[in-house]
């Protein structure tokens, strides 16, 4: 059974960094800011609960004419489903792109509440022709919904409602400025013993809320947590999570699914044995690696190489560039949870 030692609540201070280089200075401050006003959680949570009450009325898109008036649809409920909060939104930039939908950052025009809304296109061009494929496809995202709309902790990123229309579904999220973690270590590299400490307590506070609510997430990853500017990170992505009642007996009906790189052997050798939640274990402690190396784990192999040394009981091996700087605490948290 893997188990779990808790990161100190708060890090130490960041170290200072040569300003040798023309970005250090940039680096510095922008990890920095990464734990600017961390104890303001409490205070956040507050007002994100507080924005989700004041939200009323009909789902409407708001969109200017070319004379710069606003303009609704005709009859914007008769495609919305009855079970959630809706209210009237702008819809702003593009924020993100995937391969069957696209990201927008959105308003709430009543509250003024930015928002993520996720725009999925269930066309059947959107995938290619495929009858199939486009309902496995809306199922998805009617599971997505169904498991994030009862979801409430501030380590988990906040649903907020969904809008159907004919030729699309948007999902509407609470909006993260800071990016995923994994943008942040594209742009920044690696992190410090210190910020990792304190991002990797956060996410298992998220995580246990998670297994506690009987919620498999199956693809924890540095993409998959959001940053605030205030240090508060979120769990997001949760297209392929399962609901169980046992939420750590092998299960089975699980299925190989998540992300090769961070995946549990369990998961790879799903079709003999099952898997429980103790296969996000495995990913967190993929994601801490993550977070010291600045690069995902397995970095050195392709997904096909990574699936059979995984499947033959190999954990991700430590960067060479880390391995003499990186303390006793943290292999051994990382080794407790790459126990199978």
């Amino acid at each position: 059974m893997r188990t779990i030692l808790m990161a100190p609540e708060r890090p130490t201070p960041v170290a200072q960094r040569s300003l040798g280089r023309s970005s250090g200075l940039d680096r510095m401050i922008s990890i920095r800011e990464v734990v600017r006003g961390a104890h303001e959680g409490n205070t956040r949570m507050a007002s994100t609960s507080q924005s989700r009450g004041q939200a009323s009325g009909n789902i409407v898109q708001f969109r200017p004419d070319r004379r710069g008036s606003m303009i609704t649809p005709q009859n914007p409920q008769d495609t919305l489903p009855k079970r959630q909060t809706t209210f009237r939104w702008f819809k702003g930039q593009l924020i993100g792109k995937g391969t069957y939908g696209r990201v927008y950052l959105g308003m709430n025009a009543t509250t003024g509440q930015f928002l993520a809304v996720k725009e999925v296109d269930i066309n059947p061009k959107a995938a290619g022709g495929d009858k199939q494929k486009m309902e496995e496809l809306v199922a998805g995202l009617d599971h997505e919904i169904d498991t994030m709309q009862h979801l409430d902790h501030v380590n988990i990123v906040q649903y907020l409602g969904c809008e159907r229309k004919e030729t699309s579904i948007s999902i509407f999220l609470e909006y993260i400025s800071g990016g995923s973690i994994g943008s942040c270590l594209h742009k920044h590299g690696k992190f410090e013993e210190s910020i990792v400490a304190y991002l990797t307590r956060q996410t298992l506070s998220g995580l246990a809320y998670l297994h506690q609510e009987g919620i498999l997430h199956r693809d924890l990853k540095a993409d998959n947590i959001l940053l605030d500017v205030d240090g508060t990170c979120k769990i997001s992505g949760f297209g392929i999570s399962k609901k169980t009642d046992n939420i750590y007996g092998n299960d089975k009906t699980n299925n190989m699914r998540g992300s090769v790189f961070w995946m549990a052997p369990e998961v790879i050798r799903s079709q003999c044995e099952g898997y429980s939640a103790k296969v996000d274990i495995w990913s967190l402690g993929c994601v801490v690696m993550e977070m010291f190396a600045g690069q995902r784990p397995w970095a050195k192999e392709e997904a096909v190489g990574a699936i059979y040394k995984i499947a033959n009981g190999e954990t991700p091996p430590i960067a060479e560039d880390i391995q003499g700087t990186l303390g006793p605490l943290a292999v051994a948290f990382m080794m407790d949870c790459f126990q199978v």
